[in-house]
């Protein structure tokens, strides 16, 4: 019952075959015993218990994490004329790396669509609030001051952000913007009062005019600034509340018009940068970054975000500071259309975030167990709003995914952070959460069994292959079977299947590859769609990196004494469903006891003299109605839970 990969360093190496012989029942082919059930949930509780205790010392964001270049270099870049694109997609390539003859030789992926094309009908909507995680943030300069001096200006990082990244698209689709009719309003520097509560007053120093109009845009209650069109940029914010900005400014008399054309991401980023030099606010920028990658998701789950009233003390720049500042901010202004590829289809990052909780080597009928080691340890720090805690673990957990988490986070109690729990219950997220093998790569951060090799032959001691690794043939062979099609796709969630099977019960062309030297696939190129008839290939020249990093040794778990413990099995049967399911054309007979119970949905088997002679199998009404739906989304690309 747990699968037998060991290519990462957190497996729990048991044999199927000793599982078997330990189940609650003979009949039962399900449900595991009840002693491998409270080892699970006591190694899951152990290894969440650890993130935490470690995250209990970390009293800030460590800089280290919000470095996208370290997430980013693998990613193919947006293509940068899309002008007159109205369908984009892309498909990745791999290639067998193999040191013996194999028949296969490459594969391609399932088509990633970008649905609706890079827009969306609404911004984001932004709330001000107090109760929001990280607060506190200590700059380059002043880390011997008191909290309450520290400047906190990560709003106004991130709606530089957001309109860097919307204006960078509309550039690449040559579309306009154009600026709010009801801008924020001016007062001279040496004129500054104390507006009140409800009213912040941002210095900007010495600008252009220009400059001072992008300002006033970027503040301007609403949205200061729109895509000329009636759809916008997926990373558009708009704010709410009884708060407003006013911008001060040093500049003598400022002449501009209102018709003047915003300027280009490349101006905006220059603007961006001498305000985060003015205010030491170079970390805060990496993470207002981060957040704005995360808006289109929030966007997609309908999530209101909620942001700091900013904070800004007396300006003060420093040569170090205002270099290191411009430094950063332009690598990771090199880096955005890497980003923009990332964060514009939702379904990548959600994907990447809803994988920060599978194991290897749990199999399907174990993740209740496991979610609810993870649920005893995250429900209460969710329930008292300790975020600054819940973000430090989830960042320990997944380093190469950090930063997203952190930018999730900082947006405080968003749909996201409110279905962690209902997630870990049941497996289903307000938000596509099925593995996507290429996100995987990318990020470096694996999210399904299927992503990993497995180890030792295909075929085992006692004659058998374990159900993983058919799953891995069938998705491999899926082109050269005539059956293959549903394969095509990976399964819907992570957590492999239980048990093994017999060679004689296998496709004919996957039986081929049981002797093979383990398929080990190389991700080689990544091909842009533009339209129906425009292509653009990325091939990829970087290392393949195994995927040890992402994962600890729990060599320190020794199982508990006898622990009350039994679950629901909710969170279980959507994953043994989704697991078995994906093989429902392909049903062995001598395992018809696993379709035909309620998990799965097969509720017919036909008697047969030969065991090995397969039929095919009927469903019940809803099972059928069920599988149908899905390999109807599996053959448009669009899979979702």
């Amino acid at each position: 019952m747990l699968s037998t990969d060991s290519s990462a360093a957190s497996t729990i190496s048991i044999d199927n075959d000793d599982l078997n012989s330990s189940r609650s029942t003979e009949d039962d082919l399900i449900l595991p015993a009840a002693g491998q059930v409270e080892e699970i949930f006591a190694r899951s509780r152990h290894v969440w218990q650890g993130y935490l205790e470690r995250a209990k010392s970390m009293h800030h964001i460590r800089p280290e994490s919000l470095k996208l270049s370290n997430l980013l270099h693998r990613l193919p870049a947006l293509p940068d004329d899309l002008k007159g694109v109205s369908f984009l997609q892309g498909q990745s390539t791999w290639k067998l790396n193999t040191h013996v003859t194999c028949s296969l030789e490459s594969r391609t992926g399932t088509e990633q669509r970008w649905k609706p094309i890079l827009s969306r009908g609404r911004p984001t909507r932004c709330r001000f609030s107090a109760q929001i995680p990280f607060s506190d943030w200590q700059d380059e300069t002043n880390r011997t001051e008191r909290a309450s001096e520290h400047n906190n200006g990560v709003f106004i990082m991130l709606a530089g952000w957001a309109y860097i990244l919307s204006k960078r698209l509309l550039e690449k689709q040559g579309l306009s913007m154009q600026f709010s009719t009801k801008l924020a309003p001016v007062t001279d520097y040496d004129m500054q009062r104390d507006a009140g509560e409800h009213c912040v007053t941002v210095d900007v120093g010495d600008v252009t005019p220009d400059e001072l109009l992008w300002w006033r845009a970027l503040l301007a209650p609403g949205q200061g600034w729109q895509a000329s069109t009636s759809q916008q940029p997926p990373w558009a914010i708009t704010y709410e509340g009884d708060l407003t900005f006013r911008v001060a400014t040093t500049a003598g008399c400022l002449k501009y018009s209102q018709s003047e054309r915003p300027p280009s991401s490349r101006q905006a980023l220059q603007f961006l940068s001498r305000f985060s030099a003015r205010y030491s606010l170079g970390i805060q920028s990496s993470a207002a970054l981060a957040m704005a990658l995360t808006l289109p998701l929030l966007n997609e789950a309908a999530s209101t975000v909620q942001v700091p009233k900013p904070r800004l003390g007396k300006a003060c720049i420093s040569s170090s500071a205002t270099l290191g500042s411009h430094c950063q901010l332009l690598q990771d202004f090199e880096n955005i259309s890497k980003c923009m590829t990332l964060s514009s289809n939702p379904r990548f990052l959600s994907s990447a975030l809803w994988s920060t909780f599978w194991e290897p080597g749990v199999d399907c009928n174990l993740v209740s167990p496991w979610c609810d080691g993870i649920t005893e340890i995250l429900e209460p720090l969710i329930r008292t709003g300790s975020l600054e805690l819940l973000a430090h673990i989830l960042a320990l957990r997944r380093p190469n995914l950090a930063a997203l988490w952190y930018g999730i986070a900082l947006f405080g109690r968003t749909k996201i952070i409110e279905a962690l729990i209902p997630f870990l219950k049941t497996l289903r997220a307000p938000t596509p959460a099925r593995p996507i093998p290429e996100v995987a790569f990318w990020t470096g951060s694996p999210q399904s069994f299927m992503d990993l090799y497995g180890s030792g032959p295909y075929l085992r001691e006692d004659n058998t292959i374990s159900r993983a690794d058919v799953w891995r043939l069938r998705h491999d062979c899926w082109e050269v079977e005539p059956e293959g099609l549903p394969f095509r796709t990976t399964p819907l969630s992570g957590w492999p299947p239980f048990g093994a099977m017999h060679p004689e019960e296998l496709e004919l062309e996957v039986r081929r590859h049981i002797s093979c030297e383990r398929h080990k696939w190389q991700y080689d190129r990544w091909t842009w769609q533009l339209g129906n008839e425009r292509y653009c290939d990325e091939v990829y020249k970087g290392e393949h990196e195994g995927w040890s990093s992402e994962f600890e040794s729990h060599s320190s778990f020794h199982p508990e004494p006898k622990i009350e413990y039994k679950p629901d099995h909710v969170a279980t049967e959507t994953a043994v469903g989704e697991a078995f399911r994906w093989a429902a054309t392909e049903i062995e007979f001598s395992s018809r006891s696993i379709y035909t119970h309620p998990w799965v949905g097969v509720d017919d088997f036909p008697e047969q003299d030969d065991p090995f002679t397969i039929s095919t199998p009927s469903f019940s009404e809803e099972a059928r109605k069920r599988v149908g739906n899905w390999r109807e989304a599996c053959e448009q690309g669009t899979c979702t839970q």
